[in-house]
């Protein structure tokens, strides 16, 4: 019993992490889109001297964080799907505690790739801008 309750709690501190990780999220995409920007409009103005290294990243960066992420929860959720075939047998508390916790997290498993994509692209913005000045 007491251990469907440390798995409730588990996922609600999950979940706390996951909002944490979507603020950071945000607000590092807002200071990628804003440098990026700047990166497309120097090109547009100086076509010869453009950073072409980092324009050649802004789609593939995208469909891979997409496709890690689809790939991700699509593993979890058959994994899932799996457990709940097998809860029917024991309708248990904690059983279906267990699935709902599992679901809760699919939001955090998804989020990992496009978190991990931007906060690294933020930081390694950064360096470059501070090496630049």
């Amino acid at each position: 019993m007491f251990e469907s309750w440390f798995r409730l709690v588990a996922a609600s501190a999950e979940m706390a992490r996951a909002a944490i990780h979507t603020g950071e999220a945000v607000v590092a995409a807002d200071r990628v889109i804003r440098s990026r920007s700047t990166t497309i409009a120097d090109a547009f103005d100086h076509p010869f001297g453009a950073d072409y290294a980092e324009l050649a990243r802004l789609v593939p960066e995208k469909i891979l964080a997409s496709t890690r992420a689809a790939g991700d929860v699509a593993v979890e959720t058959l994994a899932i799907w799996s457990a709940a075939g097998r809860a029917w047998q024991s309708p248990a508390f904690s059983r279906t505690t267990e699935l709902m916790t599992r679901t809760m997290g699919l939001y955090a498993i998804g989020l990992k790739p496009f978190h991990t994509a931007v906060t690294g692209n933020d930081r390694r913005l950064h360096r470059k801008a501070r090496k630049r000045a």
